[in-house]
């Protein structure tokens, strides 16, 4: 068994001994210039390299708008949420005693709804739908008779320019309207 051995070393010797250069045509190795000219007549050596990278500048852009457009529909829908709760305090205040403004009742509900800033949420209440006459906070937005149409209007700004970071006027616009009680 060890004689074994020792024959399996003494072939391998031999054949390591008389066997072909790695990459060499003849036994002998070429020269360092023979094989650089002829891995640059090779001409696919840098296709992947290429291909990857095109590949990967595409789908990183397709990420980011998966990303910017999730983050924006994100905000959309608290938005949504905090329009509807503030509609539902507001028509829900109208002439309960204790109650001095419902338009402050609603501003607190929509502000405390969501966890975007409000310091940047624009809110503008109606008497009717978009577009009809104003409610201010104060006077007017007390006392407004049972079934009235009340809206609450929402506006905020586009998160997406503060990741590409260019000025863009864009913002997101909610509104929900509901008949005060």
């Amino acid at each position: 068994m060890n004689m074994h051995r020792v024959r399996d070393g003494q072939a391998a010797a031999r054949r390591s001994k008389h066997s072909a250069a790695p990459g060499s045509v003849s036994g002998k190795a070429r020269p360092a210039g023979v094989r650089l000219l002829a891995l640059l007549r090779r001409g696919d050596e840098g296709q992947a390299l290429m291909e990857a990278a095109l590949a990967m500048t595409i789908m990183l852009m397709i990420m980011t708008g998966i990303f910017v457009f999730s983050s924006t529909m994100h905000q959309w829908i608290l938005l949504q949420t905090a329009a509807s709760q503030g509609v539902q305090t507001l028509a829900l205040s109208q002439n309960v005693p204790g109650i001095a403004d419902p338009c402050t009742a609603a501003t607190t509900t929509i502000t405390q709804a969501t966890d975007l800033d409000p310091s940047q949420i624009g809110i503008t209440f109606y008497n009717g739908s978009v577009g009809d006459a104003v409610i201010t906070p104060g006077s007017t937005c007390e006392g407004i008779t049972k079934g009235t149409q009340l809206t609450v209007a929402l506006t905020y700004p586009c998160s997406y320019a503060k990741v590409f970071n260019f000025q863009h006027s864009c913002s997101l616009k909610v509104s929900q309207s509901e008949p005060a009680q």
